[in-house]
C-alpha cells in the first residue's frame, strides 16, 4: 500500500507543477494596444480595467505600443468589467473614453486604442 501512495504523491505533485507551470506561462492575459495613427505626439495613455492601471508614455506619432497584463493582478467580479483610457498630450488630458459590459465580467483577450488621423479616439475590445 506504501508504494501506491507514493504514486498517488507523485502524480499529484506532477499534474500540480503542470497546472503552476500553465498558469505562469502567461496563457490567461489581455493585451492592451495603443496605435497612434495621427501626427501628434503623446505624452501618455493610462488604461484602467476595474482596478488595475497600465501607463504607457511618450508615443510617437503613427506608432504602435502594446503591453500584456495578466488576469491575476485585475480584480474581476464575475458580473461587469469598466475599462477605460485616458490619453495625455503635452501634460493635459486630450481624450478619453471607456467601455463598460454588465451583461458578464469577461475580460477580452485583447483591447485596442486608436487615436485616428482626425484625433478621434475608438476602444475595441475584441473576443
Amino acid at each position: 500500500m506504501k508504494f501506491i501512495e507514493q504514486v498517488k504523491l507523485g502524480v499529484f505533485i506532477t499534474i500540480a507543477i503542470l497546472v503552476l507551470g500553465w498558469r505562469c506561462t502567461g496563457f490567461e492575459n489581455t493585451n492592451i494596444t495603443f496605435i497612434n495613427n495621427s501626427g501628434i505626439h503623446v505624452d501618455s495613455v493610462l488604461f484602467s480595467i476595474n482596478n488595475y492601471k497600465c501607463k504607457m508614455v511618450s508615443i510617437l506619432p503613427n506608432s504602435t505600443i502594446t503591453k500584456k497584463i495578466y488576469t491575476d493582478s485585475i480584480r474581476l467580479n464575475n458580473h461587469d468589467i469598466t475599462v477605460g483610457a485616458s490619453l495625455f498630450v503635452k501634460g493635459v488630458l486630450f481624450r478619453n473614453t471607456f467601455l463598460y459590459n454588465d451583461l458578464s465580467g469577461d475580460l477580452s483577450k485583447n483591447y485596442k486604442l486608436t487615436l485616428l488621423a482626425d484625433s478621434t479616439l475608438q476602444l475595441i475590445p475584441e473576443y
